[in-house]
């Protein structure tokens, strides 16, 4: 494809000049650019979305585009977007051959791995989800963007004429694409409205029994929080196709003026001090280490089990938070050296295999929220003393007998009350270390 983001300009210019002000034809050629959907099983939906911004342009796929501009080019007969400007021949050959193979199929979403949550009237679902499925969900137009419910439109003169584009910080993309394909990217929660309307239910199935979210295809989905996120997954992997990384998701059903309310409430979060953040976006290496052993897929029993904030590790879809095993590594390992930060993080994933192996029952996912009530070897404080234990065993021999040793011979019941006495597990401040660390070397010359 030639000159993608001067055909997109295009198609927003004759959309207002040659569509939308047109109140004598403006119908007539709508129904004829629907039509071109339609008949090749794609949404109508999906085609006054991308006229009218909702669905971003931007992100959408060559085929989707190219079916567009086929489609405006049909109704107006406007030279500007005449396909061989933008398109090869034989792309063209390729692209116009394009049918979806049912509209139900392709367009009714199915999200596994979803946790539902309600707070008095309101529901809310939580998921992971793979940069790729990120990625397919805007080039399918499946995500949209809603003015309304978001920042408003930016207004841009082209061709003299006024269209409207989505107020973007290219600084920030430009950052947070670069940290996602180096593998740094801390994930975060995006969020995104099953939009609610007062005279309908809201089209979608909880399957409780298997974690499933079926959203009907004639949903709007919007994007209430994280549009940044989104551009820099979508621009990463358009550099990096194979790129892999995760995001949390929030998935709501709000209404529209609840959720330009939320837009709101977020937008008023506390900021921090440059200079404060200058400090926080230090590469820590012990920040690198704990990325690491959360992201690292192969053979690691901690993958994506630590979370950035308590909701997930309430849901059970996550054991500890990120900062607390921070300061758990920075005490635990002197990392002067960038060459010690992977053996360390192959050394924790192996430590954290056995910990979890020895204790397999109360990890067990249909278990957990029981050994939660009855003991602290799941609890998310209890990390730290794992991680202190790790520091003291690392590079000794026999390690993986002693711990074990270790493990068997510490009673983690919650009848205990040394966990909350000494250690103060609950709370966690200095003393809860200075606790932890005092007892793994009590510990450690025992064995």
């Amino acid at each position: 494809m030639k000159n993608r983001e001067i055909l997109e300009q295009e198609l927003k210019f004759v959309y207002e000049n040659k569509i939308r002000n047109n109140k004598k034809n403006r119908k007539e050629m709508m129904d004829k650019i629907k039509e071109e959907f339609t008949n090749r099983n794609i949404l109508s939906t999906k085609a006054v979305g991308m006229l009218n911004g909702s669905i971003p342009m931007e992100n959408v796929s060559d085929q989707l585009l190219f079916i567009l501009a086929k489609a405006v080019y049909s109704a107006t007969a406007s030279c500007a977007i005449e396909l061989s400007k933008y398109f090869f021949e034989d792309e063209m050959k390729i692209l116009d051959r394009y049918r979806e193979k049912s509209q139900e199929e392709k367009d009714t979403l199915v999200i596994d791995r979803v946790i539902e949550s309600r707070y008095n009237t309101y529901k809310s679902f939580l998921t992971y989800m793979t940069y790729q499925q990120i990625r397919d969900l805007y080039s399918q137009g499946r995500i949209t963007y809603n003015p309304n419910a978001q920042r408003a439109l930016l207004t841009s003169i082209y061709k003299d004429a006024e269209i409207g584009e989505i107020d973007l910080n290219n600084a920030s993309i430009k950052e947070i694409k670069k940290a996602m394909q180096e593998g740094k990217y801390i994930p975060t929660m995006i969020t995104f409205n099953m939009l609610k309307k007062t005279e309908e239910e809201t089209k979608y199935y909880y399957d409780k029994n298997n974690l499933k979210l079926v959203i009907e295809k004639d949903v709007e989905i919007d994007v209430t929080d994280g549009y940044h996120r989104s551009v820099s997954v979508i621009e990463a992997i358009c550099e990096m196709p194979d790129l892999e990384g995760e995001l949390e998701v929030s998935i709501t059903n709000y209404e529209l003026d609840i959720a330009g309310l939320y837009v709101v409430q977020e937008s008023k979060r506390n900021v921090i001090k440059p200079s404060q953040l200058a400090k926080l976006n230090v590469e820590k290496r012990e920040s690198v280490v704990v990325n690491n052993l959360n992201n690292r897929t192969r053979k690691n029993e901690m993958y994506k089990k630590i979370a950035t904030d308590e909701m997930a590790i309430k849901r059970n879809l996550a054991y500890v938070k990120f900062d607390t095993l921070v300061e758990a590594v920075k005490r635990s390992f002197a990392l002067k050296a960038e060459r010690e930060i992977e053996p360390v993080s192959r050394y924790l994933i192996e430590f954290y295999n056995e910990v979890i192996g020895i204790n397999i029952e109360y990890f067990s996912k249909d278990n957990l929220t029981n050994s939660k009530l009855k003991s602290y070897i799941v609890h998310k404080n209890i990390f730290i003393f794992y991680t202190l234990l790790a520091g003291k065993l690392y590079e000794k021999d026999s390690w993986k007998e002693k711990l074990e040793a270790v493990l068997k011979n510490i009673d983690f019941n919650k009848n205990n009350s040394m966990w909350i006495n000494r250690f103060r597990i609950e709370q966690v401040s200095s003393a809860t270390y200075k606790g932890f660390e005092k007892y793994v070397d009590e510990l450690v010359k025992e064995i």
